[in-house]
């Protein structure tokens, strides 16, 4: 029945007039860092800009939202406090992790590190999305970035899963589905189209990294998921009429 109620709200476009007078909104601010770390003379530029939930403690489905994106954003395994004290630990945690067990002799293009990461939040029907943008330099050849979606009900407070979309059936009709958009959006025909693009047909499947959209559904794939790292991010948007098929 959960299942059923979410996609008629999410996928149907329905309003939710007196329930969402009676849920208390998101308000949204954006708490900015730009600061450079030094440990052993080696030094880490960090930026950050998180979208916070003002409003947060009006609700406890917001604050509990506000917790998880916290963990999210700043990649912190359990955390309970504000802020400034998730951006000093993560860039605490970050220094012990990299840089650690280097040391002043390591050449310099391998040690001027970096780490990015921004957040944009916005509210769809009953649903709050918030999308977290991470780039990072650590040393070698090139450095990471990716792209991590997070949908949340905005009167419960929980993230919603794509099994709550979703029964198995569809979501292996998702598949098919995906890889035909791929198919049209790279030009080929087929799986062999694909590998010369740099794909790994054998790993594109549905994914939890994903985003309800006022119109349908975006899947996020990050270098390495379906693909080798020249291929880059791939984003496959499946439209609410595309979706009504399965």
């Amino acid at each position: 029945m959960k299942r059923v109620i979410l996609l008629f709200l999410v996928f149907a476009g329905l309003t939710f007039g007196s329930c969402r007078r009676q849920t208390v909104m998101p308000q949204f601010d954006i708490v900015v860092t730009d600061t450079v770390a030094v440990r052993g003379g080696i030094p880490c530029r960090f930026q950050y800009a998180f979208t916070s939930i003002a409003n947060a403690d009006e609700a406890p489905a917001l604050q509990a939202i506000q917790e998880s994106n916290m963990l999210y954003f700043f990649g912190l395994e359990h955390f309970q406090g504000g802020v400034q004290e998730a951006v000093d630990l993560s860039i605490g945690q970050f220094m012990d992790e990299y840089i650690g067990t280097l040391d002043e002799s390591v050449p310099q293009w391998e040690t001027e590190m970096e780490m990015a990461v921004e957040s944009e939040a916005r509210v769809v029907d009953t649903l709050l999305v918030y999308t977290i943008s991470s780039s990072n330099y650590t040393g070698g050849a090139h450095g990471m970035y990716s792209i991590n979606c997070h949908n949340y009900s905005i009167a419960g407070g929980y993230e919603l899963a794509l099994s709550d979309l979703f029964d198995a059936a569809r979501q292996e009709a998702l598949i098919g589905l995906i890889r035909n958009k791929l198919y049209e959006q790279f030009g080929v025909t087929g799986d062999e189209g694909l590998v010369a693009q740099g794909f790994f047909p054998e790993y594109i499947s549905t994914t939890e990294n994903f985003e309800v959209t006022e119109d349908g559904i975006t899947f996020y794939y990050n270098p390495y998921d379906i693909g080798c790292y020249a291929l880059g991010g791939v984003e496959v948007h499946i439209t609410r009429e595309e979706m009504q098929g399965l």
